[in-house]
């Protein structure tokens, strides 16, 4: 049951955000996210897990800002599409070889 932790946390919040996400990009004419957009963030949500998606928003939100600022032309839109699944593997990665060994790593996790 401890290993389920993370991801019974996980699920609900990447659940509500797909729904969320889902149902603001239909009411707005798919203003914000292509189709698949709002589900491949619910499954990045899923994936890196409780404590990580903490990190993993406001991770994929920031990269694309910074990427946009730096890539695109003015008035332009850099999609997200290339940087949920990215983003949520480096993630995770981080956090199984560095941030899982910290200290304060330990008062997230319950």
């Amino acid at each position: 049951l401890h290993f389920w932790n993370a991801y019974f946390l996980s699920l609900p919040v990447a659940l509500l955000f797909a729904g969320v996400a889902h149902y603001c990009n239909k009411k707005y004419g798919e203003r914000f996210f292509d189709k698949e957009e709002p589900f491949m963030a619910a499954l990045g949500i899923l994936l890196t897990g409780y404590p990580a998606f903490l990190f993993y928003l406001p991770l994929v939100l920031i990269l694309p800002a910074i990427a946009s600022a730096i890539v695109m032309k003015r008035g332009e839109r850099l999609p997200l599409y290339h940087f949920w699944v990215p983003t949520a593997i480096a993630v995770l990665i981080v956090v199984q070889f560095w941030v899982k060994d910290q200290t304060w790593w330990s008062s997230f996790r319950f």
